[in-house]
């Protein structure tokens, strides 16, 4: 029998600026009665991880403030506040880094912005790293991204081989040059819903929220 792998943990990205949304953070944003953040939280929390880091930059108060109601919600729930969060996505990562404990054996990269990422994403991409985990295939993938009609999207988990090049990131790229440098150990996951390619960047994206 598959023995799926529990000991996972999720970097949440919450530092950025908001600078596109043009009213304050987008993260805190209310949508049907919770803040945006907490729609990309939640189900993270559901999903059985060993570890949740959530990087906070720009809004750091706002941001910690509305997840308080979260926090008790998963035993090792934590925040980690990125000072440096102006020099980009991959410095926050690599801030988030910094707190994985030693026995996680894979990484979700996930983003904040991102409210309509379900659990059930999780788990397809956490049974495709089981099974190789559990030797059950011969395809020698580290890296599972969803993708939805050919159209690749987030969040993306990294086996441990590749802790040490994340751990290592700068600049605003994220992981993406992870990804392109590793495209033989890449699986991509068919979902059949377009929520993974859903973020939040300006005001006229919560229409489009509202309507999926």
């Amino acid at each position: 029998m598959l023995a799926h792998t529990n000991k996972l943990a999720a970097i949440l990205l919450a530092a950025g600026q908001s600078t596109r949304f043009e009213a304050g953070s987008k993260l805190t944003h209310i949508i049907k009665d919770k803040p945006l953040i907490s729609w990309s939280l939640s189900p993270l929390i559901k999903s059985n991880l060993e570890q949740i880091i959530i990087v906070t930059g720009c809004h750091a108060e706002t941001i910690n403030k509305a997840i308080t109601p979260l926090k008790n919600q998963h035993p090792n729930l934590t925040t980690i506040h990125n000072e440096n969060y102006k020099l980009g996505m991959g410095n926050s990562i690599a801030t988030g880094m910094t707190a994985i404990s030693s026995n996680i054996e894979g990484i979700f990269i996930c983003l904040a912005d991102m409210p309509k990422i379900t659990e059930d994403i999780y788990t397809k991409l956490t049974h495709a790293l089981a099974l190789e985990q559990n030797h059950e295939t011969t395809k020698n993938k580290s890296i599972f991204r969803p993708f939805y009609q050919g159209i690749p999207g987030h969040p993306v988990l990294f086996s441990k081989i590749h802790f040490e090049k994340i751990a290592s990131l700068n600049g605003d790229q994220g992981a993406r040059q992870i990804i392109k440098s590793n495209q033989g150990a890449l699986e991509l996951i068919a979902i059949d819903n377009p929520h993974t390619l859903l973020d939040i960047d300006k005001r006229e994206d919560l229409a489009k929220l509202l309507s999926y």
